[in-house]
């Protein structure tokens, strides 16, 4: 399949999806006896792994901007300690 600019555009299920379907069905077809919260928590595995990322990215930058902070007030003291 592909869009206006003739770029392939793949869709589909993925992988969680389709392990998704194939528990429901076993679940269903009385193969398996796991919990449904089992399966309805794999909707959450990409969602905590994206909560995950983002809070690693926002810590990461929280601490650049607190080393810039400090480089910035570093320099300002030795400058002050210079023309003293």
């Amino acid at each position: 399949m592909s869009n206006e600019e003739g770029a392939n555009v793949n869709g589909g299920v993925g992988f969680y999806g389709l392990l998704t379907i194939v528990l429901i069905t076993l679940k269903l077809a009385k193969v398996i006896e796991i919990s449904w919260w089992v399966i309805a928590g794999l909707y959450l595995v990409p969602f905590v792994l994206g909560i995950l990322a983002l809070v690693l990215a926002l810590g990461l930058l929280a601490v650049l901007k607190l080393y810039e902070i400090y480089e910035e007030r570093a320099k300002a003291k030795r400058r002050a300690k210079r023309t003293n």
